[in-house]
């Protein structure tokens, strides 16, 4: 057999890149995360602070990389919808207000949603009753990272994950959002 034609080459070479391509666009889907938020957990209960609000938000979009092609749900009460919603704009709010209001309607969430193109879940919260929603992520391929205040984080979370982001010590009723003491700590 002789030389392969420069056209059929190119043809071949054309479809690698084609499979390439395709290969990226799919890891890029793969990359996709979804946000699970109780604000009123992070700002340490309800607030018509906008001002809080915002800092919460710009903390956690930095701590948990949030792109804009993430899903972000946002849980808020009733009492910090206003606000809430204000800054978490372009997030899917829910308004739960109650005892574990937030919580739960988040967890609906996670019952609703395929994880399929999804490699990365954020919750943004530390409470305790979530550790029954995240059991499933154990046997697939999602990993779990936590971003919420250090005293509302509990224990039975972080055999769920190793990725866990504190924000900044409270300060009187209110947050301060500087750089935390621990950006990230690792359980073993």
């Amino acid at each position: 057999m002789g030389r392969v034609p420069q056209s059929v080459r190119a043809l071949f070479d054309a479809i690698l890149v084609m499979e390439k391509l395709t290969k990226s666009e799919i890891g890029n889907n793969r990359l996709r995360q979804i946000h699970l938020v109780d604000v009123d957990n992070l700002t340490g209960g309800p607030t018509k602070d906008p001002f809080i609000h915002r800092q919460v938000r710009e903390w956690y979009d930095f701590h948990s990389d949030r792109q804009e092609r993430d899903l972000c749900f946002v849980a808020a009460s009733h009492y910090s919808a206003f606000s809430a919603t204000k800054a978490w704009a372009g997030a899917k709010m829910i308004w739960a207000s109650g005892v574990d209001g937030a919580d739960l309607a988040l967890i609906r969430i996670v019952e609703e949603t395929s994880f399929l193109n999804i490699r990365r879940v954020c919750l943004g919260s530390g409470d305790w009753i979530f550790k029954f929603a995240f059991s499933p992520f154990l046997k697939i391929d999602v990993n779990l990272a936590i971003c919420c205040r250090e005293d509302s984080f509990s224990k039975s979370l972080h055999r769920f994950t190793d990725d866990v982001t504190f924000l900044s010590p409270i300060s009187g009723d209110n947050f301060v959002v500087s750089p935390p003491k621990n950006v990230s700590l690792a359980f073993t």
